[in-house]
């Protein structure tokens, strides 16, 4: 894995790690969360805060990375 993927990578796993926390203090339901839309947000965010690595690494590898994180997302509901 190369520096730029790291970036995504870090980036992804604390959006994820938000959500994790949101649903441990009651503010989110489990039940709520579909693996697309918890996509979406990820991508979101990668896409907000890492311009130069989504420039760099292309659509297709930011969301490969983006979906790998969210399959092991340990509060799968699907």
């Amino acid at each position: 894995m190369n520096a730029f993927e790291k970036i995504v990578l870090n980036t992804v796993e604390d959006s994820i790690g938000s959500f994790e926390n949101s649903i441990q203090d009651g503010w989110i339901d489990e039940g709520e969360l579909t693996r697309e839309g918890l996509f979406n947000t990820v991508r979101g965010e990668v896409v907000a805060e890492c311009p130069r690595e989504v420039r760099f690494l292309g659509n297709a590898r930011i969301d490969e990375i983006c979906y790998q994180a969210v399959d092991s997302f340990e509060f799968r509901t699907w």
